[in-house]
């Protein structure tokens, strides 16, 4: 549940690390130290009052009582760390002890085991906390994507089409409305793609190393430039459709795939559709069908176009280098 994906509701979560720091704290020995105690019956207490406690004091919490478990609790503790896979370093090994060690040998050898132990669950404790709050992180941020872009979003097709429908009535430039369809579809489109990815937890260049900075920026990044990535989606959308409308394809495509597949509608005199006739309610219904088919795909693909051109600049600039 501390990988990068966000599985889990934070409220979940957060009280699954209470309730394990609330059974660690009431088997917590006799001897431990005053100011671990104290800690953590102001811990308990907050926990019985059913404070808003943060993230920062629960991690504060974890650290502050490792040094006071016991060897058997670090071990129990180290194997839920190791059993969560949060790192590749080995977990220190129990040590054996032959017949000959006297019982001061073996007290030595274990007090050093023991450090060994605290300091690798140190490091294995810090390195979860990272991993969940950068999932926390990412949580937020798709929260605020599907908030916050989806209202500009809004905004921004309300504002298209309005122009559009005023521009077609006031200077009778046919096919306005039809068009702006087109790049609001793809605008969807886009939004939907954003959406997916980061709910796959694929926003970061290197997703398999748990601890790149460029995933944490990329969680980080400004929403005006995911922004851009719905408005390339609309772009993208339009000059599909040109595309498609081109007749390029008349010549890779037998005419029955493109009469079947393909909306046959020219976006600049609008000639597939009937004259007099509302888009609503006009015969060309299934042509207006697939032409909000293909400008949401074309927009979806948003990432499409510019990861195959970077392929292909990558590939040109090695054959240039050779």
């Amino acid at each position: 549940m501390f990988n990068s994906k966000p599985i889990m509701r934070s409220a979940t979560i957060k009280q699954l690390c209470i309730d394990l720091l609330i059974a660690e704290i009431g088997n917590l020995p006799r001897d431990t130290d005053a100011r671990v105690l104290e800690d953590c019956e102001a811990f308990t207490h907050a926990v019985h009052d059913k404070q808003d406690l943060r993230w920062r004091q629960i991690f504060q919490m974890e650290q502050n009582l490792l040094s006071a478990l016991t060897l058997d609790q670090l071990e129990l503790r180290a194997q839920m760390l190791s059993g969560l896979g949060v790192n590749q370093l080995a977990i220190p090994a129990r040590p054996s002890f032959s017949a000959e060690v006297t019982p001061a040998q073996r007290e030595q050898v274990m007090a050093g085991y023991k450090v060994k132990l605290l300091a690798w669950s140190r490091e294995m404790t810090r390195e979860r906390q990272w991993r969940l709050s950068k999932s926390l992180m990412q949580q937020r941020w798709i929260r605020a994507v599907r908030i916050s872009l989806g209202a500009r979003l809004a905004c921004s097709l309300s504002v298209l089409l309005t122009l559009g429908t005023i521009v077609q009535h006031a200077w009778g430039c046919v096919g306005t409305v039809m068009t702006c369809w087109v790049v609001a579809l793809g605008m969807v489109g886009a939004y939907a793609s954003v959406l997916r990815r980061a709910q796959q937890g694929k926003l970061a260049a290197d997703a398999t190393s748990p601890l790149h900075i460029g995933e944490m920026a990329e969680l980080a990044y400004a929403r005006d430039s995911v922004f851009t990535s719905v408005v390339l989606g609309g772009i993208f959308s339009l000059i599909g459709m040109l595309f498609l409308n081109s007749g390029l394809l008349n010549t890779l495509l037998g005419q029955k795939v493109i009469d079947s597949l393909l909306p046959c509608i020219d976006l600049l005199s609008c000639s597939g559709l009937p004259d007099g006739q509302s888009t609503a309610a006009c015969k060309g219904g299934n042509q207006l069908a697939r032409l909000g088919v293909w400008s949401f795909l074309f927009g979806f693909t948003e990432t499409l176009v510019p990861d195959v051109l970077d392929k292909l600049s990558g590939q040109l600039k090695t054959k240039l280098a050779k």
